[in-house]
């Protein structure tokens, strides 16, 4: 089918702590489990650093029934719980999210949707429970999302088709960015970023990255999402 239209970009929105609030999201879940005397806050915490300690990725959801802690039919009671109590507070987003959002919104020729990585289910849970779960969102299985994108990439029209999941679409893309914009906490993300491709590289700490966190030169470093906001205001 031809591409009939091109739009201006896509904005690939990174969730655990560019969007939401990771540190918030899982206390106020540990919170429910420990109130329904699931397991305790301390006897989950000490389990995460556990796993953690060993370079591994803890995550709550899968822990929990794979090792029998409480049961399917049990999850269900409490993730409606988990995003009742969610929707009720303000802390679950990371500052800027609406400036964000809403000057997205009011770009022409602008799509977004997040893009995160992890377990499927935790991470939607998730942000459901920020009461994001009306932006298009695709659960990916690797940090290096920039390689990804780039999967993306139709050079017969020399843009980006959008994979459907991210618009709405049914089945097949319909959406065509001439550009992609990923916006993530971790340098690994942009990893084999193609050129029709830029970023922002969102690292709020005081201290200098790591040694060895390179970015390409499209991406650029700032503290917070209303950064982004400012420095496409005066591009």
């Amino acid at each position: 089918m031809p591409v009939q239209t091109i739009d201006r970009s896509f904005w690939a929105l990174d969730f655990d702590r560019c969007l939401g609030n990771t540190e918030a999201l899982y206390e106020l879940f540990a919170a429910v489990l420990h109130e329904h005397n699931i397991i305790s806050v301390d006897e989950l915490r000490a389990i995460r650093r556990k796993v953690e300690a060993t370079g591994g990725s803890f995550n709550v959801v899968s822990y929990l029934l794979d090792h029998h802690i409480l049961d399917e039919q049990q999850l269900l009671v409490l993730e409606e719980e988990y995003v009742r109590r969610g929707r009720l507070q303000e802390t679950l987003v990371q500052p800027g999210i609406h400036d964000l959002l809403a000057f997205l919104d009011k770009r022409p020729g602008t799509h977004y949707g997040i893009v995160t990585q992890g377990n499927p289910r935790w991470q939607l849970l998730k942000i459901k429970a920020a009461g994001l779960d009306n932006l298009h969102c695709s659960v990916v299985d690797s940090v290096h999302k920039a390689a990804k994108i780039a999967g993306w990439y139709d050079d017969t029209v020399h843009a980006y088709a959008i994979p459907a999941i991210l618009t709405g679409g049914a089945t097949e893309s319909s959406v065509y960015a001439a550009e992609v914009v990923l916006v993530d906490d971790k340098p690994q993300a942009f990893t084999g970023i193609h050129q029709a491709t830029r970023g922002y590289w969102v690292w709020p700490h005081v201290q200098q990255p790591l040694s060895g966190s390179v970015v390409a030169e499209q991406v650029r470093r700032v503290e917070n999402l209303a950064a982004i906001v400012d420095t496409e205001s005066v591009a």
